[in-house]
């Protein structure tokens, strides 16, 4: 007897631990959509935790795990559709947790580490990634951007200013299929907060499906000698067939209809085990005109809509009295941008004596004194705000101690008094006067002087508003001046070129960091103040450096300049060259400080309006995990993407 209750006991026991064991190693289990899951059953898709890495990224919903299903509906101005590039964080090392930009976290990387001075860094990817059809996602994926495009001077893509440290590119070596290390000769301390920023934007994007792209590259096929069809194969916005990692992937393109569908390989989970994105699809419809997106918003027809940026502070009545007809709450989301609409003369203008005269540091004092920021407060923003000129946000972490608020107050209320008795001394004192009287000033040599605000023709409400009352005050002062409105595609040339006059562009606010987002303050690309000085330092210790040195520099590509020795651009260009490989933040900032006070004395290179004032959208009310308010970001900014940030993958619908 006894001994068979022995027998019984150890059968127990070890039949427990077997089950113990089990499901010690059984792994986690996760759920799926229900159109996934009759995939599955059919046999067309393979289960969840076969299409999911063996550590998925977790995502915390913002309220609530929410349900599956569903169309998210919205619109677009932008025939481009580019404004849902801000709505999907895709190929990404890392990502920002919130809007302030702060702290970073594991994106499709799980994890890195680096030397003590920066300058040596491993990352390790998430092990099992899959593109959207199913192939695997491995670092080979980054070196084919990396050796067969951005290193390859005969295609579009260039080596990042993030690739670059001590005026050298970095070296890259594969430890393994999930395992990266980068090189630098110099101290690259901002690399994690580079490799946070953008969405899944073409122009920041580092990883590509490889085993897609190379049937079109021309080193990898014969049936190709040029980039062009490559380029077009890179269209996430054309080509439904280009593998991706974002959330959604482009299912059907019209001309005034895109449709995203959910990836089944989207390596994101809520922390219940629930592959997201919680919505099946994404349904956004071209509209051209502004009103008529306005209306559409009034009328409820959005389900959650805050880009592009076309509802302005005017709007906000009207979507108040139509909230409960639509169905909708209105959103009023801090801008978090420090220098409202921005206006930025031409310093490399093809015109010998404009160029000069834009950029002489009393003519640009005489347009910014000449701007009626009081009016353009009152009128475009309702009193709200305050009013600047181009400066970064105060809310960047670099002006949060003593000395960086008072560094950024100094540099707010340079040249901003609304005096044209000032404007009007300063012009005569570089000989912009009225020779024929005509009432128009000249320029010193007698020629007529007329001044363009190129704007984009589908910019929104307060750019046009404001460029407006700029025109009326700068001609009030004697400088002939008319609003020049362009396509899109048109100023991006324009402004590649070098060709534009005084372009109106969007507000500044590039978010956690002055030097590690640097293209207001110092130029590093050809996007903003001085396109060719910035184009020529894009290029340096890249395998363009040397080429088209024969060609006139607009004849180059890309078009490029080398600034002069000594003048502030290259002043600048050094200054930036220390602090980015600055590891000690206080002697970082303090390099910043000199960077700002030569934007101080010798600028004003940006000429500010009025920054940070709330910006309206709508969302339905069974449109859930949506923060009602916003306070500590930027939202219009493209380096921390919104809505990406808030995981609109977490998104859902709910409508009872």
């Amino acid at each position: 007897m006894d001994n068979t209750r022995y027998w019984l006991t150890l059968s127990l026991t070890l039949f427990v631990l077997f089950g113990l064991a089990c499901i010690s190693t059984a792994g986690p289990t996760y759920d799926q959509a229900p159109a996934l899951e009759e995939k599955v059953a059919s046999g067309e898709l393979p289960p969840v935790e076969q299409r999911l890495p063996d550590n998925p990224l977790v995502i915390e919903p913002l309220n609530d795990i929410g349900k599956y299903g569903g169309t998210w509906n919205r619109f677009s101005t932008a025939e481009g559709w580019s404004f849902f590039v801000m709505a999907m964080d895709g190929n990404k090392f890392a990502r920002f947790l919130d809007e302030k930009g702060l702290p970073n976290a594991p994106h499709l990387v799980r994890e890195w580490e680096s030397n003590e001075d920066k300058s040596s860094w491993t990352f390790h990817f998430r092990k099992g990634l899959k593109w959207s059809d199913g192939q695997p996602l491995t670092v080979d994926d980054f070196l084919f951007w990396w050796n067969d495009m951005a290193r390859n001077p005969e295609q579009a893509a260039v080596c990042p200013e993030w690739a670059k440290a001590g005026g050298e590119l970095m070296e890259v070596e594969k430890i393994d299929d999930y395992t990266l290390k980068f090189e630098f000769s110099a101290s690259n301390p901002f690399l994690i907060d580079y490799l946070s920023m953008w969405s899944s934007n073409e122009w920041a994007q580092y990883i590509f499906p490889s085993h897609y792209l190379k049937q079109f590259h021309p080193d990898y096929t014969d049936e190709y000698d040029n980039f062009e069809t490559f380029s077009q194969k890179l269209n996430r916005w054309r080509n439904t067939e280009l593998p991706v990692v974002t959330a959604w992937k482009l299912k059907r393109e019209k001309a005034n209809l895109m449709v995203f569908e959910r990836n089944p390989y989207y390596y994101a989970v809520d922390p219940e085990g629930n592959q997201l994105p919680y919505i099946d699809k994404v349904s956004i419809r071209y509209v051209a005109d502004n009103e008529v997106f306005k209306l559409k918003m009034i009328k409820g027809e959005a389900d959650m809509q805050i880009r592009p940026f076309v509802l302005s502070l005017r709007d906000v009545a009207s979507l108040k009295r139509a909230e409960e007809k639509g169905n909708f709450e209105t959103l009023l989301w801090a801008e978090g941008r420090g220098s409202g609409p921005v206006y930025f003369p031409n310093h490399n203008h093809p015109d010998p004596e404009k160029r000069k005269l834009y950029r002489d540091s009393k003519f640009l004092k005489a347009l910014s004194h000449a701007v009626n920021r009081p009016k353009i407060q009152k009128v475009v923003f309702y009193g709200m705000g305050y009013q600047t000129n181009g400066t970064y946000t105060m809310k960047t972490p670099t002006f949060q101690s003593e000395k960086g608020g008072q560094v950024f107050e100094e540099w707010r209320n340079a040249s901003v008094e609304y005096d044209l008795a000032k404007s009007k001394k300063l012009l005569d004192e570089v000989g912009v006067v009225d020779q024929d009287g005509d009432g128009w000033r000249e320029m010193p040599s007698g020629k007529d002087l007329e001044l363009r605000i190129d704007l984009d023709s589908e910019t929104v409400t307060e750019h046009v508003d404001t460029s407006e009352i700029i025109k009326s005050s700068w001609r009030g002062i004697g400088l002939k001046t008319i609003v020049n409105p362009v396509s899109g595609a048109k100023l991006g040339t324009m402004q590649t070129n070098a060709t534009f006059d005084i372009r109106n562009s969007w507000a500044i606010g590039d978010g956690s960091s002055v030097v590690g987002q640097p293209e207001w303050l110092i130029p590093v690309a050809s996007d903003r103040w001085s396109p060719l000085y910035g184009a020529w330092w894009s290029v340096q210790g890249t395998a363009k450096e040397d080429t088209e040195l024969d060609k006139s520099p607009r004849d180059r590509h890309p078009p490029r300049e080398e600034p002069k020795e000594g003048g502030p651009v290259d002043r600048l260009q050094q200054l930036y060259k220390k602090a980015k490989t600055m590891v000690d933040r206080e002697k970082r900032n303090k390099l910043v400080w000199e960077m700002i006070d030569i934007h101080i004395e010798e600028g004003p290179f940006l000429i500010g309006t009025v920054g940070d004032w709330p910006r309206p959208g709508i969302v339905k009310n069974y449109f859930k995990n949506v923060p009602e308010k916003l306070s500590g970001g930027w939202i219009s900014d493209w380096h921390i993407s919104y809505p990406a940030v808030l995981n609109p993958d977490t998104f859902y619908i709910d409508k009872g």
